[in-house]
């Protein structure tokens, strides 16, 4: 970052407007996103290698994958954005720290919160992923969402424990520089159609510069630094961006349980946990002749994945602090699997009419739950520089199990999951989800003080009470198999009338 020489022009050309916007001067696609998403758009991710490897090692095959793996996914995955080759990872080692499930979920939600700068200035120039080691082949990746994703971490790990293994790499690294070279000198157009599709109108400036300019390739010994991109001084931080984040943590081991009567329901596991965090999160929040903060449902549709259990997915719940054309109630009397099932069906609408890459802009009011037809788009609350910036807030969850196929001579990955902090509007309460087996682990994040100890501690509470109630039928009828569809509709329905249904 550099310092304007001349503060009249400083003022004209870098100005900020009230919302916190960019304005006057075009913006490279590097530039654009990174002052708009961090560090709200953060991926932790925390997987186990099994094999001969000492910590030192782990690291240094850390430092050869990141070269390789960049430029790798440059080219299969069409990411241009934060690639930076001459840059390695943020490598810590800390091998004193608790790696039970409950050490390492609190571990991930705290570095997932933290993000990968605390502004956005504090991105410029460096790597935007990091790595912790701990011990019994424990690893702790930090990411940007916008460089990453799923796929993507399941490309990382077979890269690393191929290097670990000391078999030869997917693709040899000369043959791919000359590749990256070129689609970094293309102009970012797919960005900026990608940026301008927010309700709203288009961002400032036009993200057509070269990412060569931006991102000069070569030996790391001759990469100098950018110069003609002054950076305006920043004005302070929000907010929003100077909240503190805290977790909570609680296992039940319903795993098994919940998957059996979300199946027999034709439902997923994360569409029940919606509904549970849903009517958790109205008990909190309403009171009685105040509006207050009201519970709005939202999805990320790219995460629909069929019984949510094995694989990556993330879900939305989200409520906003004042009323409006955009506020919606959760009645006091909602039925459980109706809310559930409501939640299974727009997410699967979501994902019939809105393309998969993108993130934000999924966003989707559920109102068929509150007795509405229709799907209404979610504008205001995504709003990042209009009246309600900053104070729209989200319930993230997120699910993820082991990863099978991942093993190369004597090492393979045994454990992953992550915690993604990808609600770039200001969350106050998330929940992170990962299941062990029987187990589910939840790991409740809060920002202090807008949600208080106590009410998270309540909150957390009032979502295993309505997950119990949930699987409450199988402990009553240990001889039901609701995933055996030969049985007949009599027998079913005395079945279901067993179950009691969970309200408020």
């Amino acid at each position: 970052m550099g310092s304007c020489q001349s503060s009249n022009n400083c003022s004209e050309i870098n100005s900020r407007s009230k919302s916190g916007r960019l304005v006057g001067r075009e913006l490279s696609a590097f530039e654009r996103l990174s002052w708009k998403a961090t560090p709200y758009v953060t991926i932790a991710h925390w997987f186990q290698v099994a094999g001969p490897a000492t910590p030192e090692e782990l690291a240094e095959a850390l430092w050869e994958t990141h070269t390789h793996f960049a430029a790798l996914q440059a080219i299969i995955k069409d990411k241009r954005l934060f690639l930076r080759p001459d840059l390695m990872p943020e490598i810590e080692f800390d091998l004193d720290t608790d790696v039970s499930p409950h050490g390492l979920a609190l571990l991930g939600a705290e570095a997932a919160s933290m993000g990968i700068g605390a502004t956005w200035q504090a991105c410029e120039g460096k790597l935007l992923w990091r790595a912790k080691i701990f011990r019994e082949g424990w690893l702790l990746l930090t990411f940007h969402h916008a460089i990453i994703d799923e796929k993507s971490i399941s490309m990382l790990m077979k890269e690393l424990i191929s290097i670990l293994s000391g078999r030869e790499r997917s693709s040899p690294k000369p043959s791919l520089e000359p590749k990256l070279t070129q689609l970094l000198d293309q102009p970012s157009g797919k960005f900026t159609r990608l940026m301008e599709q927010r309700k709203g109108g288009r961002l400032p400036g036009k993200a057509v510069g070269r990412l060569a300019d931006l991102v000069p390739l070569g030996a790391r010994s001759n990469v100098q630094a950018r110069e003609g991109k002054e950076w305006p001084k920043p004005d302070g931080l929000a907010p929003w961006q100077e909240r503190k984040t805290k977790a909570l943590v609680t296992s039940l081991p319903i795993g098994e349980k919940l998957r059996r009567v979300c199946r027999e329901r034709g439902l997923t596991v994360n569409t029940a946990l919606l509904a549970s965090l849903a009517l958790a999160l109205r008990k909190q929040m309403s009171r009685s002749g105040k509006i207050g903060m009201r519970p709005i449902l939202a999805t990320d549709a790219r995460s629909h994945i069929p019984d949510g259990q094995e694989l990556f997915g993330s879900y939305s719940l989200g409520a906003r602090f004042r009323s409006g054309w955009g506020t919606l109630d959760v009645e006091e009397n909602t039925d459980f699997w109706q809310l559930a099932a409501c939640a299974k069906k727009a997410v699967e609408d979501a994902g019939k009419k809105m393309e998969i890459h993108n993130i934000a802009w999924y966003m989707r009011f559920l109102t068929a739950a509150m007795g509405k037809k229709d799907v209404a788009w979610l504008q205001g609350a995504l709003d990042l520089d209009g009246p309600d910036q900053g104070r729209t807030n989200a319930i993230l969850l997120s699910n993820a199990g082991i990863v099978s196929g991942l093993e190369s001579g004597a090492f393979k990955v045994t454990q992953s999951y992550f915690a993604s902090h990808q609600a770039a509007w200001g969350p106050f309460v998330w929940l992170n989800v990962m299941t062990i087996a029987e187990n589910m682990f939840m790991t409740l994040n809060y920002v202090d003080p807008l949600l208080a100890h106590e009410k998270a501690k309540t909150l957390l509470a009032e979502v295993e009470s309505y997950l119990l109630k949930a699987c409450d039928c199988f402990d009553r009828l240990p001889g039901f198999l609701p995933v055996l569809r030969s049985e007949t509709s009599e027998k079913k329905e005395t079945q279901s009338e067993a179950c009691e249904v969970v309200t408020l």
